[in-house]
């Protein structure tokens, strides 16, 4: 009995430890792209892109997730710099846009996408527009912007003409 005990004491001491070295990696993330995000404030566009080219892209990406869930409006000014990254930043947005921590501003990364698609991408670059939208359903009804803005990604890596390519025939 006395042993059985011991061994159910153990067992949730591991669990809370395993539990705060978890919080404690999300909270060092986020405080990191809060370090970030804060890093580019008053600066210009260009400098905010200076400075976030010595970062890895993932951490671009999460700086502006936090921009977005921690700012009132949520700013949007990282999002401008992320577009210019083009065809390597879009799987991560992807990817960010499925994972379970992210609530409405999962409609800003999909319009990024989607603008991205329409104005900065090449034709080669895919977009598995199937997978925003079902990202999107976790937190937006049918017919909402974000299904809307996944919808505008389908023509990423078709053969047609860039926007670019039409506008200047």
């Amino acid at each position: 009995m006395k042993d059985a005990w011991l061994l159910g004491a153990m067992m949730v001491a591991c669990v809370m430890l395993l539990a705060r070295c978890a919080s404690v990696n999300t909270k060092s993330q986020e405080s990191n792209a809060e370090r970030l995000y804060a890093a580019t404030r008053g600066m210009t566009e260009d400098q905010v892109d200076a400075r976030l080219r010595a970062e890895p892209l993932a951490d671009q990406l999460e700086a502006h997730v936090w921009a977005l869930q921690h700012t009132h409006p949520p700013d949007l000014s990282l999002g401008q710099v992320l577009m210019r990254r083009g065809p390597q930043m879009v799987p991560l947005v992807v990817d960010r846009v499925e994972r379970k921590d992210i609530g409405t501003e999962s409609v800003f990364l999909v319009s990024l996408v989607a603008i991205m698609c329409n104005n900065t991408l090449d034709v080669e670059t895919s977009v598995d527009a199937e997978r925003l939208s079902k990202a999107c359903s976790r937190n937006w009804p049918p017919g909402s912007e974000c299904h809307r803005s996944a919808a505008k990604t389908q023509s990423c890596g078709t053969t047609a003409p860039h926007p670019a390519e039409t506008s200047a025939q």
